[in-house]
Formats: structure tokens, C-alpha cells, sequence
């Protein structure tokens, strides 16, 4: 009856064949429900429901598996709200049926709804147009960071090592660059940790969950960490090869960073990165203000290492 019903409400709908191929959205709580269930069931690496992705004929199968199941069966799921028990079912059913009909390519579950839609219209144009995980990094690190936000300076600083990289690739290493300096108050002994963990569960938008990853990864090695800590796991997990590689070498080019400009603006203006062929040469500022001693050459030398650099120099 359930079906019958579903299917009808949806034979009204006109434009429901617009979604072939493309991602939908789910909104609402029995759905969140439904993502974190699956989180749980696929031992997805990061407990966070936004952006949580699955293939569309994935959702509909848990989706059927859950509209056959009563409110007895899922009494014993912790991880499903209780007031969601008696309704999750059905909540299941409609988007099986949806999504049948859809025929979507994947579903994305989104922690925010019809109320933060609604508010996000009423801003102005040139607020909308902003991106949103920037805003955010550059707010973030201008509150919490030692001397304001020095996103954009640590970004120039460290530019050569990336010479070729997609609008995608830079927008994620900004944002890594913003929120670098994110745990400095911690312990030493804890900073890599705190801000891992911290980065990964942060209410952060416009980022998936790689994304999400490669940030927390990057200020993880930054604070000192090594790449292969047991502690990175959850996030490495979520991470391919080429970008663990380049959260790697931005980790250690940021950890250079700070060691030589201690989060300082002007010493960041005055230093930085350069590429001569398979030479990475290090350019410090000429009045004797930060000396190349042994912590900086080591440094160097490791970011080398990692970036397949032959040789290092340092210049005044």
C-alpha cells in the first residue's frame, strides 16, 4: 500500500527525469539516519554525515533492507535516533522509490536543510558567491592563529613546490595554509593529534571527506607528526595516493615555514620556496634575522626528500 502510494505522489511530479546521472541531496533527519547507518556499516573512516557519499544503487539496497525492518529491529542500533525508529522505514521506502525514479548517479547527505537554505537566499549576492570552506579557514585562523590569519602569505611562501595543480588542488591547499597554525596553544606533545581530530570533525562545508581528510592530514604533519602515525589512519584511509603525497609535501613545506618565520608575517614577505631544476632553494630574509641553523637545513633537507629534490641551497 506504502508503494502504491509513494509511486503515485511521484507520477505527479514532472521533473523528477532531471535527475538522471546526477547527484541528489537528501534532506532531513530520517535520511541523516539512513547515512549514519551506513556509515556504521561500512566502517566509513570519518563519522561525519555532510557530504557522505554513496553510489545510488548502493542507498536504494540499505534503503529496501531498512522499509522491510519494524521498530523492534532497530531498537538495538544505538546509532539511530530513537524518535527515528518508528519512521526510519518509511523514510527508507520513499527513497528507494525516489531514487528508482531518479535515477540518480550517487546521493550526498547534507547535515543542513530547508531552514539554513532559506537563510542562505536572504543573504546578499556577494555573499552567496563566497567560498564557503575559505570564509570559514580565514575566520578560523584570524580568531585562533598567533598573529591573525597568514593563510595567504604561507600560500606564496610555499608556491614553487606546486607548479602545476587544479583549481581544486589550490583551493584545498589555501585552506590548509589558513588553518595551519590552528593548535598552537596546545602541547607540544598534543598538537598534531588535537588538530587532526579537530579538523576532521569541524562543522566545515564546501569540502568533501577526502578534502576534509587531506586538510586534517597536512596540519597533522606540519605540527611534527610522522606520516605513517597510527593516529593519521582514519584519515589516510580517505586519501589516494596522489593526495597523501601532496599533503605530505605541504605538510613538511609548512612545518619549514613555521620553524623559519615563527607565523610572522614579515619574515613569511621576505623568505620562501624556489625550484632550480632538481635544486629546492630556501631564500631568507638578508638583515641576519633568522639564522640557516641546524633545525632549518635539517628541514630542509626532509621537505627535499619528499619533494625528489637532489640537492638543497640556502640563500641571503
Amino acid at each position: 500500500k506504502m508503494r502504491s502510494a509513494i509511486d503515485k505522489a511521484f507520477s505527479k511530479v514532472d521533473w523528477l527525469s532531471a535527475g538522471k546521472d546526477r547527484t541528489f541531496y537528501p534532506v532531513g533527519g530520517a535520511w541523516r539516519n539512513l547515512a549514519r547507518l551506513h556509515m556504521e556499516q561500512s566502517k566509513h573512516p570519518l563519522h561525519a554525515i555532510h557530504e557522505h557519499t554513496i553510489a545510488s544503487e548502493e542507498a536504494i539496497k540499505l534503503a529496501r533492507l531498512l522499509a522491510r525492518q519494524g521498530k523492534s529491529s532497530l531498537a538495538g542500533l544505538q546509532y539511530i535516533s530513537r524518535r527515528r525508529r518508528e519512521t526510519l522505514p518509511l523514510g527508507a521506502l520513499v527513497l528507494a522509490r525516489l531514487l528508482r525514479r531518479l535515477q540518480s548517479k550517487n546521493v550526498v547527505f547534507s547535515t543542513y536543510g530547508v531552514r539554513e537554505g532559506y537563510l542562505f537566499n536572504q543573504l546578499p549576492e556577494e555573499v552567496r558567491r563566497q567560498d564557503p570552506l575559505l570564509v570559514a579557514a580565514a575566520e578560523m585562523a584570524e580568531r585562533e592563529g598567533r598573529f591573525g590569519d597568514v593563510g595567504a602569505a604561507m600560500m606564496k611562501w610555499c608556491d614553487a613546490l606546486f607548479p602545476e595543480e587544479s583549481d581544486e588542488e589550490r583551493r584545498l591547499r589555501l585552506a590548509a595554509c589558513h588553518v595551519s597554525d590552528l593548535a598552537w596553544r596546545e602541547h607540544p606533545d598534543f598538537r598534531a593529534v588535537q588538530a587532526l581530530r579537530r579538523i576532521l570533525h569541524y562543522p566545515l562545508v564546501g569540502i568533501d571527506h577526502p578534502g576534509r581528510a587531506f586538510l586534517a592530514y597536512t596540519v597533522f604533519l606540519r605540527y611534527g607528526a610522522p606520516a605513517d602515525s597510527k593516529d593519521a589512519r582514519q584519515a589516510v584511509a580517505l586519501l589516494d595516493e596522489r593526495w597523501r603525497e601532496r599533503a605530505i609535501l605541504l605538510g613538511l613545506a609548512l612545518r619549514l615555514a613555521y620553524r623559519v618565520s615563527a607565523a610572522t608575517r614579515w619574515v613569511l614577505d621576505h623568505s620562501g620556496l624556489s625550484v632550480d631544476g632538481k635544486v629546492l632553494e630556501l631564500k631568507l630574509p638578508d638583515d641576519g634575522s633568522v639564522p640557516d641553523g641546524e633545525a632549518v637545513q635539517r628541514r630542509l633537507k626532509t621537505l627535499a626528500q619528499a619533494g625528489q629534490f637532489e640537492e638543497t641551497r640556502i640563500v641571503v
